[in-house]
């Protein structure tokens, strides 16, 4: 039982660990995520599908075990390295974004690394610890999520802030080195006091394997956040900040830091209270040129902040003392929901919504949320991906969905082509005139560098603005609006991603799905009833291979919700994640000690399969009460992703069983079969589904896949 549950501490813990990495060479959206976790659990899957064939030919269970920790405990640190020491050979400077080719290649390498290995682990952990029946086998499946449930926590909420992961990796190998000293032979005390001597020396190793993945760069310093890794590059007296793959400001002052501030504020006669969500202390140090009373900054990453302060000139830091100003390291969606106070001006310095995260900062929810905390005629901003000269349908799609959801809420939206594209919303109509604007700068005496004469007649000339709105307005009819539980942008930022680092066959396969929803909807479930009718014999690997799929679709749109309801808290998503992990763990114990002894494990499966019909179904329902009644139903949340992982639990048990003959090789398919499910339900639920469907529509499609799998049960 110890080797099961050291097995879902490290996995879980050490594919945390290396997926972050993996972010810092690939884009960190959920195309990149998606891609890394299927290669995992495909990996996974087949070390303990393939481990069941040739685990009774290789000789003593034990000696192979010894030199499977042995060959882990050595990869770990070894792919951390491997990783930062790859970036320089796939791109031709550190900042390029590598697409979906490389994205796949790569993942497939470091999944068959390592992941394999750790399918192989608990197909081998099974055999020492089997007793001639299957009455015990939820039981080594609950201590492997036990595991993963103590590993995931740790790491995520505790390691991750206090240890960078060249350490992290070193503890997993001591842990293993451990291991095979107490269990297997007292020579392994020198492996114990190697990695001993790592650890001691692993902030140097973690030092100069970040030097060489940024080469040619200067780097100034690097440090790990909840949120990301924080890189601050040096260049002369200015740094560059970067937050795994992107960077996200500079100390330099650009030109889009005076433009989202000083075209809002140059509007509005005497702006007073100014909130700040995201961005950087540039934007911070233009707002303070006026007479404000208060400004709000909006940052939940301290680690960011800490160096941002910490690489900011004297006058930078000199402002930051400013009794005017106000940092709160909160998130903005969480902050918008509780706050009674009202802001002339609120800027939105936010990424683009190509990722679901993004997403929440441009959703008819959140455009409310900031009409609400706007004053009377206060004036709201945020920048758009910049297209001056040429706008592809992909980017026309998303700006105009943006602009369609805009409408509703206010009554005037107007659009500024800058060094990026600026939404100006308000209820006052914006007299948007380079003439007033070079009139209000000289009266209120703000020293500008960039917003000069000439500057500004270019870029408010009528045509641009004419042209850019010419490509918007093209597309209105097409698009529809994109709200939290149906996050069109999400997927149009998808679609635009691809157009640039993507392929043609995957903006191809993304249009089809979504010009043909109904299509995509009877197809696959058409797809599904097809697999449930042809395999009558591999009835009970379809079961667990569909409740697998629903209970990942379940957690990731339980999560969505979460996010969209309460805004970002990464303490909170822990507890979500650790919720669903303890559910399937304590499913399976409860029903293998209890469930799995019925006489009638048929029937039993059959009333799971029902029950997990009615969850599903009643999602949508929970969902709605809970946008209306944010402050009192958090626990309901806990409570349901809880529930999503019992499922799955529950029926791991009562499928082994039901298959009769049980031994290390079925158990071994069983759990691939298991972490196959998981792997479709990953794919399908972040790239198509969500996108695509919504949350609402995401749910019924999942409670359809069930429907059909109980009525071939009571065939």
């Amino acid at each position: 039982m110890t080797n099961l549950f050291l097995l879902g501490f490290i996995s879980l813990g050490y594919q945390i660990v290396i997926l972050r990495e993996f972010l810092v060479v690939f884009s960190d959206n959920e195309i990149t995520i998606g891609i890394f976790l299927a290669s995992w659990m495909m990996m996974s899957g087949l070390g303990s599908y393939l481990a069941g064939f040739f685990i009774n030919r290789l000789g003593s269970a034990k000696k192979i075990f010894s030199y499977l920790l042995l060959l882990i405990a050595f990869l770990m640190p070894i792919g951390i390295i491997l990783i930062r020491i790859i970036k320089p050979f796939l791109q031709r400077i550190p900042t390029e974004i590598l697409g979906i080719g490389p994205t796949m290649l790569i993942s497939l390498l470091i999944a068959m690394l390592f992941s394999i290995f750790f399918g192989i682990w608990f197909v081998i952990a099974v055999k020492m610890a089997f007793i001639t029946n299957n009455n015990h086998v939820g039981r080594y499946y609950a201590f492997e999520v036990f595991g993963t449930v103590f590993g995931g926590l740790l790491v995520s909420i505790i390691f991750i802030r206090f240890f960078n992961t060249i350490q992290i990796s070193l503890f997993f190998s001591f842990l293993i080195f451990l291991l095979l000293f107490l269990n297997f032979s007292k020579k392994y005390i020198f492996l114990l006091i190697l990695v001993v001597a790592c650890i001691w020396n692993s902030n140097t190793i973690e030092k100069l394997s970040i030097i060489y993945q940024w080469k040619p760069f200067d780097i100034a310093e690097s440090k790990d956040s909840v949120y990301g890794r924080i890189t601050v590059i040096r260049s002369g007296a200015e740094h560059d900040f970067y937050e795994n793959s992107n960077k996200i400001t500079a100390t330099e002052l650009l030109s889009n830091n005076e433009e989202i501030i000083h075209f809002p504020l140059l509007l509005i006669k005497k702006p007073k209270d100014v909130l700040i969500i995201g961005g950087a202390y540039n934007n911070i140090a233009e707002v303070l040129k006026y007479k404000v009373n208060s400004v709000v900054y909006l940052q939940p990453n301290s680690v960011f902040l800490q160096l941002l302060e910490k690489y900011s000139n004297d006058e930078t830091k000199k402002l930051l003392r400013d009794p005017r100003l106000e940092v709160l390291k909160i998130d903005s969606r969480f902050f918008l929901k509780r706050t009674k106070r009202k802001f002339d001006c609120i800027i939105a310095d936010v990424p683009a919504p190509l990722t679901g995260f993004a997403n929440r900062h441009f959703t008819i929810e959140f455009f409310k949320e900031i009409k609400e905390t706007l004053s009377e005629n206060g004036i709201f901003i945020f920048p758009l991906l910049s297209s001056e000269n040429y706008m592809n349908d992909e980017l026309k799609l998303l700006s105009a969905s943006i602009y369609n959801t805009l409408n509703p809420v206010f009554t005037n939206v107007s659009i500024v082509i800058g060094s990026k594209n600026y939404f100006m919303c308000s209820e006052k109509k914006l007299n948007i005139n380079y003439k007033y604007l070079l009139r209000e700068i000289r009266i209120r005496q703000i020293n500008i560098k960039y917003f000069t004469r000439y500057y500004l007649r270019y870029i408010l000339r009528a045509d641009r603005t004419k042209k850019v709105n010419e490509w918007i307005t093209e597309k209105i009819s097409e698009v529809p609006i994109n709200y939290d539980f149906y996050p069109i942008c999400y997927y149009y930022g998808l679609n635009y991603w691809t157009s640039i680092f993507g392929t043609e066959s995957f903006r191809k396969i993304f249009k089809i799905f979504e010009k043909n929803r109904l299509l995509t909807i009877i197809s696959f479930s058409a797809i599904v009833s097809i697999i449930l009718i042809k395999f009558k014999k591999f009835y009970w690997q379809t079961v667990l291979l569909v409740i697998s799929f629903i209970s990942i679709l379940a957690e990731f749109l339980i999560i969505f919700a979460f996010q969209s309801v309460y805004g970002y808290v990464y303490s909170k998503i822990g507890i979500l994640l650790a919720l669903c992990l303890f559910g399937i763990g304590m499913g399976s114990y409860l029903s293998d000690k209890y469930i799995a002894k019925s006489a009638n494990i048929f029937r039993m499966t059959k009333i799971i399969i029902f029950l997990n019909l009615i969850y599903i179904i009643l999602l949508p329902f929970l969902f709605r009460f809970i946008l209306k009644n944010p402050f009192y139903t958090v626990s309901i949340f806990y409570l349901l992703i809880f529930i999503a992982g019992v499922y799955v639990g529950v029926l791991f048990p009562l499928v082994v069983k039901g298959y009769g003959i049980v031994n290390e090789q079925q158990i071994g398919k069983f759990y691939a079969i298991d972490l196959f499910g998981a792997m479709l339900g990953t794919i399908l639920v972040s790239l198509i589904f969500i996108p695509i469907f919504g949350i609402i529509n995401s749910c019924y499609l999942a409670a359809g896949i069930l429907f059909l799998l109980l009525v071939r049960s009571c065939l």
